[in-house]
């Protein structure tokens, strides 16, 4: 598969988000098998390393502490840099739970 008919097939891909947890498992199977056929072996990500006002680097800051920077997809130049949304109320339902469980410490 080339990338524009990768291209093509992603955009025309629905998943409706009232369907059967197995049935969206399903689709997005597809979807992966189609999209490494497209990849290459390895994917590299450059980063500007650049200290806001306050003298900060988070790009540098995530490397030392090995973490991972994150900021909204809606701030991506490509609209397909993200193929993945996060609903903010569960990740921080998750949160809450792990702590509780002692499974993060703050």
């Amino acid at each position: 598969m080339t990338k524009e008919e990768f291209k093509a097939f992603f955009e025309s891909q629905c998943i409706p988000a009232d369907l059967p947890f197995d049935e969206i498992a399903k689709r997005w199977s597809t979807i992966n098998n189609n999209l490494d056929t497209i990849l290459p072996s390895k994917l590299f990500r450059f980063r500007k390393i650049k200290r806001d006002e306050k003298g900060k680097d988070y790009v540098l800051d995530s490397l030392k502490s090995k973490t991972i920077a994150t900021c909204s997809a809606s701030c991506f130049s490509d609209k397909y840099d993200a193929l993945c949304y996060f609903d903010e109320n569960k990740v921080r339902d998750l949160i809450v739970k792990l702590r509780l469980k002692g499974q993060i410490y703050s």
